[in-house]
């Protein structure tokens, strides 16, 4: 395609050459080598979307950005400017605890992946996605961007334009207010009822224990694993529903807590879920914007929701 792959099939092949001493094996098999891989040179880029320089790095926005060019994204196609504030906020340090107990830093987010298989991009993008709380979304002029999902405070700081919100809430605003109060922005069906739908996934659907795998790099990157059981879930239903969080690249004990402690808590706590249809009012949101919803029926007051998808109406 214009004389860019839109794989990699044999490009990225690296070898290496192994001298052994006989004193460690006598040649009469082939020992069993492991190898502590530092791993790819990606480009970066500037606020500005401007080609930084080409490094070793295991940022999930770097690495996302490569899997994304090698599944035949076009630079023109990406905002790198969302991917370079991304990056930044994954680099921020945070407190971690290492394996003697010591406190020390890490970065927030981190990436080590290798893949020793044949698997679709989509499937690598949404398992770093899952392990580093990222998200994809398109731009209003179509470019994809990359943002990390967090608190309005973190996401949303300051009013957005085309936002109706009057006021901060959570320490940061809205992307848009909702309700059946001066809020108004449902629209009801032909009947006169609102189209506001509430619901919530049946228990099979909501597990509340998961399970991640990972490699520590705070204990010589051995293979470990973390499980997470919502107790109280667990003794108002009477079971436990099990599930593996697929998340890639998890590189520490802590970063692997936070990201399944999140994913539980959605499961659970954020197991309800409303639709209902609107105007041009949506015009602007995208998913993963923060909104409120004000209604009497469900005793809400400007209660927070997540936007997981948009459609056009009939």
């Amino acid at each position: 395609a214009q004389g860019n792959t839109l794989g990699d099939a044999y490009v990225s092949m690296a070898f290496m050459s192994v001298v052994v001493p006989n004193r460690i094996a006598s040649g009469q098999s082939l020992p069993d080598i492991h190898v502590l891989v530092k791993g790819m040179r990606l480009d970066r880029y500037n606020s500005s979307g401007q080609w930084q320089d080409t490094s070793f790095t295991n940022n999930p926005a770097w690495v996302i950005l490569d899997v994304l060019r090698r599944s035949g994204w076009r630079e023109e196609e990406i905002d790198l400017t969302s991917f370079a504030a991304t990056a930044e906020i994954c680099d921020t340090p945070v407190a971690a605890v290492d394996l003697n107990g010591n406190q020390t830093l890490a970065p927030q987010f981190q990436c080590n992946l290798i893949l020793n298989g044949r698997r679709s991009a989509a499937d690598v993008v949404r398992g770093i996605r899952n392990g580093s709380s990222l998200y994809l979304v398109l731009s209003a002029g179509g470019l994809l961007q990359l943002k990390v999902e967090g608190s309005i405070a973190q996401q949303q700081p300051t009013l957005a334009p085309g936002s109706n919100s009057t006021g901060m809430i959570g320490g940061g605003w809205p992307a848009y207010e909702f309700g059946d109060s001066a809020f108004g922005g449902i629209l009801r069906k032909p009947g006169g009822e609102s189209s506001l739908r509430v619901y919530s996934r049946n228990s099979a659907d909501t597990p509340n224990r998961m399970t991640v795998e990972f490699q520590d790099e705070f204990n010589e990157y051995q293979q470990d694993s973390i499980s997470l059981v919502d107790v109280d879930d667990a003794l108002l239903s009477g079971q436990e529903i099990t599930t593996s969080l697929a998340a890639l690249g998890l590189p520490n004990f802590n970063q692997a807590g936070r990201a399944i402690t999140l994913q539980l808590n959605k499961s659970i706590r954020g197991n309800t879920y409303i639709d209902f249809e609107t105007s041009v009012k949506a015009v602007g949101l995208n998913p993963g914007d923060l909104v409120t919803m004000t209604y009497a029926r469900e005793g809400w007051e400007r209660q927070l929701f997540r936007i997981l998808r948009i459609s056009p109406g009939p």
